[in-house]
């Protein structure tokens, strides 16, 4: 396979996933393999201190399609993603999380919807449609709650779910979306969004199935101020039309 021939990218941010990195590379190749089309799957490990990368690299040598990216040090999942789709070769990008809580066969929905014409398709746990076979854990859901409410006073009211770890590209997409990119923390995906309607991009909210990992490592709640400064800043760079520049 040359590079030319790649039609599709996943991207896996990872940060210190060396229980399940393996796992999950597995399921989506299993899948994958069912399309019959070419594809890579960048693995980014975002400055991990266990044995992530080494494991990546072991599989990379085994198998081709799979590729290990690596930031020297721990810069946040917004700037993994960001990395991830800068190194791809797809036509269609997709970024999805490491515990797979969307699962693979959620990919082949979203390149249909990226092959009629979308520019971005994100996958919503909020639409009609969607299947949530195992809810956030109480605190999780509260603050979820609260976040949905406050996002969408300030940004992007149109759009029901913007925190789903699961969204799709074509490359000249990617290109624009995340060359703006400036927020790296929780809120990168919102910000993704505002740049990507900024642009008059066509997005699509598409319904998944989402099964809750309850080893998730984020605790949201322990960076509500910087949540909130991070959407105040998201708002004012709208507001001065930094993100059509």
């Amino acid at each position: 396979m040359v590079m030319g021939e790649k039609y599709l990218s996943v991207i896996i941010p990872a940060f210190n996933e060396e229980k399940r990195i393996s796992r999950s590379v597995s399921l989506l190749k299993a899948y994958l393999n069912t399309l019959d089309i070419y594809y890579e799957i960048i693995v980014v490990d975002d400055g991990s201190y266990d044995g992530t990368s080494k494991i990546v690299k072991e599989i990379s040598l085994r198998e081709p399609e799979v590729r290990l990216v690596r930031n020297e040090k721990n810069t946040g999942k917004g700037f993994a993603v960001k990395h991830g789709m800068e190194e791809a070769y797809g036509r269609y990008r997709i970024f999805t999380d490491a515990d797979l809580s969307t699962p693979a066969e959620e990919i082949g929905k979203a390149m249909e919807l990226l092959q009629s014409g979308f520019d971005v398709v994100i996958g919503s746990r909020r639409v009609k449609g969607a299947d949530i076979r195992n809810p956030q854990p109480f605190v999780r859901k509260l603050f979820s709650e609260a976040f949905h409410i406050v996002r969408r006073m300030f940004l992007l009211r149109d759009i029901k779910d913007t925190q789903c770890g699961f969204k799709g590209f074509t490359s000249q997409a990617a290109k624009e979306v995340f060359g703006r990119l400036t927020i790296f923390g929780f809120v990168f995906d919102v910000e993704t969004l505002v740049i990507a309607k900024a642009l008059g991009l066509k997005i699509k909210e598409m319904p998944v199935t989402w099964i809750d990992d309850t080893r998730s490592k984020l605790t949201p709640t322990k960076h509500l101020r910087s949540v909130a400064r991070e959407l105040l800043t998201i708002r004012k760079n709208l507001r001065e039309g930094r993100y059509k520049s």
